[in-house]
């Protein structure tokens, strides 16, 4: 369980807070850059965990799974009242909600749900490794796919100083090579108009460690009288505690994030028209595009959390768009039309629901009481026409864009042949929280199929269902597909 330092403070801040000191955000990178070594800082600046275990604990990698095996499978959201220390006569903290999401491609579903929710990223590069596959994933989905405004952190720079042994010129030379990489995928695909783009010199971009704490931007260099040289020095000296103490690493992350980051509102300007296919100059289209509290209900379920300590129960993670979301609300499932009560109502902080009786859009939220897939829009059930034709036509959020097709098959069945109902059960649920996974009978063998991106993905669903209903698994199957994807020279022989 997880020990909220100030549930009254984050209640109010998502109730009544200004909409300008609002951002929601995820961090995304490639596999084992130190994404989530690096938000343990920003628990630690939440007060979710002691300085000693920031760096080690991999507090968001709560999952058994996640911890065995040193990688993030499932998305987990963190809340954060920040105060800017630039501004100590401001007393309004800015709320921080913050999705950590996977970096193996395994589990890239996870990370375009996430990415709906969010209107802004961090993105992490690793140092030493540069601009990955997943980078390059991450960035078309962040940038191009959700239209959420980028910054960039580049990790392990400790590795080029202490295992390279780089000299400074050439580790600046290593940043900037990956600076121009990141911004030229940037360019390609942001939203038309916008001039995005992540930049040193105006602190969109940081450098630093997770593994050793520390971190800096341009403009905190120049506050602190310090240059990247005095960094190597530390390094020389054995000195890192001081790195940690005087350049500590949330502060450049939580600067970039307030200061490049858009608010809901501002993001819902240019989002609303990508993500949502109504009337933009109906009442609720003009509500969407203000992000209004005031506005109608409407929103969307982006993540279904099945905590395995509470029975695998679920738990709805989303964002309200439009009005304001309240527990006594009874809300209409668009897609499904049907619709369901809420019997807990809140936001998430990691695996805890901190219960709040009100979410104004513009807000993350957490819900318990039924279950549907990820990616269903849902509105107040008071809202919805009287007329079943007319009902059939409400507009939902656009589809999620995902990365990957399923090409991993594996066939299951249960040890006890009386369970195949409950198989199915628990099958629909855990693809109902991740529908990048498929699941059907095969006619001709009359099997049960799962069908997934890749193997590792198929082993944790399996792992799963079979802690609920004992199963037999069969060999893997992976489809293999190639087309042509451009024309070839032509090449002129003689026959034989």
């Amino acid at each position: 369980m997880v020990k909220v330092k100030n549930p009254e403070e984050i209640a109010h801040l998502i109730t009544t807070g200004s909409y300008e000191k609002k951002r929601l955000f995820s961090i995304v990178a490639h596999i084992d850059h130190g994404k989530t070594t690096a938000t343990d800082y920003l628990l630690r600046r939440a007060g979710l965990m002691r300085e000693e275990d920031a760096g080690q604990l991999q507090m968001t990698d709560s999952d058994e799974e996640e911890q065995a095996r040193g990688i993030t499978i499932f998305t987990s959201v963190v809340l954060l009242a920040f105060n800017d220390p630039r501004k100590p006569e401001d007393d309004e903290p800015y709320i921080l909600q913050i999705n950590d999401t996977p970096g193996h491609i395994s589990f890239t579903g996870e990370v375009s749900r996430a990415l709906r929710g969010s209107d802004g990223a961090i993105i992490l590069v690793d140092a030493l490794e540069g601009v990955m596959t997943q980078t390059e994933t991450n960035i078309r989905l962040a940038v191009g796919e959700e239209y959420c405004k980028p910054v960039l952190f580049i990790n392990k720079v400790d590795r080029l100083i202490s295992e390279l042994k780089l000299s400074p010129e050439d580790t600046f030379m290593k940043i900037d090579k990956i600076s121009k990489q990141v911004n030229e995928l940037i360019k390609k695909i942001r939203p038309e108009g916008s001039k995005w783009n992540i930049d040193f010199a105006k602190n969109s971009v940081a450098v630093g460690s997770a593994k050793h704490g520390w971190g800096f931007t341009y403009e905190i260099l120049l506050e602190k009288g310090l240059t990247p040289q005095d960094v190597f020095a530390k390094y020389t000296e054995g000195d890192i505690q001081w790195l940690r103490d005087n350049l500590p690493l949330d502060e450049p992350m939580l600067r970039m994030v307030v200061d490049h980051l858009p608010n809901p509102v501002e993001a819902a300007r240019y989002r609303i028209p990508h993500v949502w296919g109504g009337d933009l100059n109906s009442e609720l289209g003009q509500a969407l595009q203000k992000s209004d509290p005031n506005g109608p209900l409407y929103g969307m379920i982006t993540k279904i959390f099945l905590d395995p300590r509470r029975g695998y129960q679920p738990t709805l993670i989303g964002r309200v768009f439009s009005g304001t979301f309240r527990l006594s609300d009874s809300i209409y499932l668009v897609n499904n039309r049907t619709s369901n009560r809420v019997k807990r109502l809140g936001v998430m902080e990691i695996t805890d629901l901190l219960d709040i009786p009100k979410i104004p859009a513009g807000n993350l939220f957490a819900l318990y009481g039924f279950i549907y897939p990820s990616g269903e829009t849902f509105m107040a059930a008071s809202d919805v026409p009287k007329d079943k034709n007319e009902a059939k036509l409400l507009p939902s959020f656009e589809k999620i864009q995902y990365a990957c097709e399923p090409v991993v098959s594996r066939s299951i069945k249960p040890r006890d042949p009386h369970e195949i109902d409950k198989l199915d059960t628990v099958v629909s649920k855990w693809l109902q929280a991740d529908p990048t996974a498929m699941y059907r009978r095969d006619k001709e063998s009359g099997e049960f199929i799962l069908s997934g991106i890749d193997p590792l993905q198929i082993e944790i669903l399996t792992k799963r269902i079979n802690n609920q209903v004992p199963i037999l698994i069969g060999e893997p199957i992976i489809v293999y597909r190639e087309k042509i994807t451009k024309r070839s020279k032509l090449f002129y022989t003689k026959s034989a």
